[in-house]
């Protein structure tokens, strides 16, 4: 049976006091999940391969890996977006 992994979401809220550190507590939380999803693509594919050797369906688990390879990409323009955010913000 494969085991399904999923990234999670975190948002952190950003208060008036607190602007000058919205960009680096957006890039830590970005760049946290990045590796934590990095971490269970790694293990989805154990899965598959797991699974395979095992003579299973990989439908299902090939289908979550590419929703994590998604997500990551999600984190990944998110971690652009708040670098390009801190360079503009920087140049005013």
């Amino acid at each position: 049976m494969a085991r399904m992994i999923v990234c999670s979401v975190v948002i952190v809220s950003s208060n008036a006091p607190r602007r000058g550190r919205f960009a680096t507590d957006h890039l830590y939380q970005a760049e946290r999940l990045i590796a934590e999803c990095k971490n269970r693509i790694a293990r989805q594919r154990e899965v598959i391969a797991n699974a395979f050797q095992k003579g299973h369906d990989t439908e299902v688990p090939v289908s979550m890996l590419r929703a994590l390879e998604a997500g990551l990409r999600a984190f990944e323009t998110h971690r652009q977006f708040v670098l390009d955010r801190t360079k503009n913000a920087k140049r005013r």
